[in-house]
């Protein structure tokens, strides 16, 4: 009894509207079928009207009145004595006739009966419409890239070695120098030592203001002194091969033959045990009174910078870089440290050598553009769509700015589609570049060519924008951020800062000369000059200028020795204080 209570009471829930719930009425108004039962209609009949009902896919509440309407109709057919059977045949097509009563009582209900149903309608059409466009965009859009494929066109790994295969033998300096590791292992193993515990002494003392003590540092040491005694065959081949018109070496590559993998190992070599080895023997040859041994290591260390120099990649260009900016402070210091070293015809010698140097009279970067160009025929399609072959060499490479899900199935088509076009990421490349090399090149550093604003913005946001940062971004917008400069944004080197250390080189170039042409004055007159335009013409064509305003380079002229600075980045002349304005040569009496 109970049980059949509860069943009762959870139906009679279930059939009351909400409305009624809410005021404490469980009238089960929604039960169509106690509404029919109350007309007291035969089975068939009853079954009609509840089918009708139902097929009418009106609200429940509408359902059970247009179920009582039907049921009375009924009833009132069976009063005027007309049979069962004859109602069901009269009744015709149950389909069409729930059709109209659900059209009737569509029309009957009022405006904001029916803002629901419009509401849902519009929204469903809305929502089928936007899946359906996207859907579309991702087929049209991934149709772009997953059904086409890079073409490598150039071999540019080949390009870059044909200079190379053809410089006579006899002109090219690598094959020899390659072998000079192997020969001072050979030569470190007689001496009871190694080459890896040998020249690293050398090259930390060259590091910081330390390189003329390395001179103390060798004559102390009897395993260092006996190791470049015997080293002198080979400091004599390095000499002769840095001293050829040409490096003369093949590049490999990964079997790919990319560019972006091109194994530039001599740069270590060149910066590593060769600088060391020709900078350890310089010391010494200064130590033993042997001016014309120094003369040619410095030639031979000149040299090394050029040969560096045999192409045009940015890293190729700072280590060139690099084993000058040693070389002419080892110079310098020679001449702080021992100015009657040098005899007059080395000094002229010297100040040849140094004039005759590129420094970066000529920069070019041409083989950064031949490497860009090289990463572009193998993500871009024929169309100049970005592929994701991108996403894939990015991957390899281990670069970390990669949003994650940015290179899914999904999402890659449309983050494709916001990236530049072939065409635009190569303007947008060279065009960097070019500015660069601009800055880098022209003879005053101060008259450097400006980008308009929106230019240099654009290069900010390429090259300097944390892609792996969430922040307070989206997903979304860091997806729409890091595509629109990809691949422009792993692959762009940031050397903003680059033409600033080539500039600051020119002027320790530059002071290396003046400070030659001061000895050769001093040894002349028996004192320092008072200015600088007593040098010109016969010591210096003209005295150089201060990159960072276009005056001359500063010289004061002390009792305790000259000194030759430059402004610096800030501009500000501070009387040649160490701290504030950028020293180049300072020949001050120092202690060993």
């Amino acid at each position: 009894m109970t049980d059949s209570r509860n069943g009762y009471t959870r139906r009679i829930l279930f059939q009351t509207p909400l409305i009624d719930l809410l005021f404490r009425r469980e009238t089960g108004r929604l039960d169509a079928r106690a509404a029919i039962a109350a007309f007291e209609l035969p089975a068939e009949l009853e079954r009609l009207t509840l089918r009708v009902a139902r097929r009418t896919r009106l609200h429940r509440i509408e359902r059970v009145t247009v179920a009582e309407d039907l049921a009375e109709h009924l009833r009132e057919g069976l009063d005027d004595g007309r049979s069962p059977e004859t109602l069901l045949g009269d009744f015709g097509d149950e389909a069409g006739a729930a059709r109209l009563i659900r059209r009737s009582m569509i029309r009957k209900r009022s405006h904001l009966a029916r803002t629901p149903r419009y509401v849902m309608k519009g929204s469903v059409l809305l929502s089928g419409s936007v899946v359906s466009i996207c859907l579309l965009a991702w087929v049209v859009l991934g149709s772009r890239v997953w059904f086409d494929s890079p073409t490598i066109t150039v071999d540019h790994l080949q390009r870059l070695n044909n200079r190379n295969i053809s410089i006579p033998a006899k002109d090219r300096a690598w094959p020899g120098l390659s072998t000079v590791p192997a020969e001072l292992d050979r030569l470190a193993l007689t001496e009871g030592g190694d080459r890896a515990t040998l020249l690293p002494k050398v090259t930390e003392a060259m590091s910081g203001n330390s390189s003329w003590a390395l001179g103390s540092e060798l004559v102390q040491r009897a395993d260092l002194t006996a190791f470049y005694g015997q080293a002198t065959p080979i400091i004599e081949r390095v000499r002769e091969l840095a001293g050829r018109p040409a490096l003369g070496i093949e590049l490999e590559a990964a079997d790919d033959r990319s560019l972006i993998s091109v194994e530039l190992a001599y740069l270590s070599l060149m910066r590593g045990d060769l600088q060391a080895l020709l900078m350890g023997d310089l010391m010494l040859a200064v130590r033993q009174d042997q001016p014309d041994r120094a003369v040619d290591d410095l030639r031979a260390l000149l040299g090394l910078a050029r040969l560096t120099r045999a192409h045009s990649f940015l890293i190729c260009r700072l280590v060139a870089l690099h084993v000058e900016a040693v070389t002419f402070k080892a110079t310098r210091d020679i001449l702080i440290h021992r100015p009657e070293f040098f005899g007059n015809e080395q000094l002229i010698e010297l100040s040849r050598m140094l004039t005759a140097q590129e420094v970066c009279q000529s920069v070019d970067l041409e083989d950064e553009r031949r490497s860009f160009e090289d990463i572009a025929q193998r993500v871009y399609g024929s169309n100049g769509q970005l592929l994701p072959e991108a996403f894939t060499l990015v991957r390899e490479l281990g670069f970390a700015q990669v949003p994650e899900g940015i290179d899914s199935f999904a999402i890659a088509p449309f983050a494709l589609a916001m990236t530049p076009s072939r065409s635009e990421a190569l303007e947008i490349w060279d065009g960097y570049l070019d500015h660069q090399e601009a800055r880098m090149t022209t003879p005053n550093f101060w008259e450097a060519p400006m980008l308009p604003l929106e230019t240099a913005r654009r290069y900010e946001a390429v090259i300097h924008t944390d892609y792996s940062k969430q922040g307070s971004n989206s997903i979304l917008e860091r997806y729409q951020k890091y595509a629109s400069a990809f691949p422009l944004n792993e692959f762009m080197p940031a050397i903003d800062n680059v033409p600033n250390h080539v500039h600051e080189l020119r002027m320790k170039r530059d002071a290396t000369l003046v400070a030659i042409a001061i000895e050769q004055w001093r040894r002349e007159h028996g004192r320092w000059p008072e200015h600088l335009e007593q040098l010109v013409p016969k010591h210096l064509e003209a005295v150089p200028s201060d990159q960072f305003d276009g005056l001359d380079l500063r010289y004061l002229a002390r009792s305790e020795g000259p000194l030759i600075y430059s402004v610096g980045r800030d501009g500000l002349d501070e009387d040649g204080d160490p701290e504030k304005d950028f020293v180049l040569w300072d020949a001050a009496p120092a202690q060993e």
